[in-house]
C-alpha cells in the first residue's frame, strides 16, 4: 500500500534476523472509533459531488493507497446514502489522507528486533490524519479533519492494551471507514445547524406528523461498505 512504519520496520528486522522473516501483528486504535453506520442518517435525497480524494506519506503521493482509499470511499458512500458521486455535480467533496511517521525511528527499532532474532520486541504507529472538505454550489463550505492510529508489533512484544490484532489487508480500509463516519455525523450536524439559520422560526416536523410520502431520514444498518 505506501511505504508505512510498519512495513519499513518487518523489512530492516528481515533482513537483520537469519532465521527468516518475522511476522507482524497490526492493531487498531479503538480510541478512534467514536462513530457507526447506526450513527449517519440516510437520505432520499442524497447530495451530490464530485469527490477527489489524495493520499501521502510524510508528503509523497501514494497513487496504489490512493486507489484503494479510493475504492472503500465509494462503497461507503453508496451505503450511507448521504453523498452521492457525480462527476458532473456542481459541489465538491474533496479528501486529503496523510500518513504521518518517524521512519528513522521505524528503522531502529527494526534492526535491534531483527539483530536479536525476535527477542527485542518492536511497537510502531502508523499515524493517519484526513482532512475532508465539502463545497457546495453556493454558500458556505464545511471542513472535517480526523486523526487514526495503525500499531504494529514484531518479535516478543505483547500486544497494546485493550487491542485486538487485525488482518493487514483490512487494517486500512477500517481506519479510513472510521474516519469518514465521523465525518458523515458532523457534516449532518452541520447541515442541521445550517437549516435551522436558513429558517429559524420553522418548527421541524417530526416524522409521525410529515404528510404521507414526504421524504425522511432514517438511521442506516450497522453493516460495513
Amino acid at each position: 500500500m505506501s511505504r508505512t512504519l510498519s512495513s519499513i520496520l518487518v523489512t530492516i528486522a528481515c533482513v537483520f534476523s537469519l532465521s527468516g522473516c518475522i511476522i507482524p501483528k497490526g492493531y487498531i486504535d479503538p480510541t478512534f472509533r467514536t462513530a457507526t453506520y447506526k450513527d449517519v442518517q440516510s437520505s432520499a435525497h442524497p447530495v451530490p459531488v464530485k469527490v477527489n480524494i489524495s493520499f501521502a506519506a510524510d508528503g509523497t503521493p501514494v497513487p496504489r493507497a490512493k486507489d484503494i482509499a479510493d475504492r472503500k470511499v465509494s462503497r461507503l458512500l453508496e451505503s450511507t446514502k448521504v453523498f452521492a458521486k457525480d462527476p458532473a455535480a456542481a459541489a465538491s467533496l474533496e479528501i486529503r489522507i496523510q500518513n504521518l511517521g518517524d521512519a528513522g525511528e521505524a528503522f531502529a527499532k527494526g534492526f535491534a528486533t531483527g539483530f536479536t532474532f525476535g527477542l527485542v520486541g518492536s511497537h510502531v504507529v502508523d499515524r493517519y490524519e484526513m482532512t475532508v472538505v465539502y463545497r457546495p454550489s453556493a454558500g458556505a463550505a464545511f471542513e472535517g479533519k480526523y486523526n487514526h492510529a495503525l500499531h504494529s508489533t514484531v518479535g516478543l512484544k505483547s500486544a497494546p492494551e485493550g487491542m485486538q490484532p487485525v488482518p493487514y489487508a483490512d487494517a486500512f480500509d477500517q481506519i479510513v471507514e472510521d474516519m469518514m463516519l465521523r465525518f458523515l455525523v458532523d457534516f449532518q450536524k452541520w447541515q442541521a445547524d445550517q437549516q435551522k439559520t436558513a429558517n429559524p422560526s420553522a418548527e421541524s416536523i417530526s416524522a409521525h406528523d410529515a404528510p404521507a410520502g414526504s421524504p425522511t431520514a432514517s438511521p442506516i444498518g450497522s453493516g460495513g461498505a
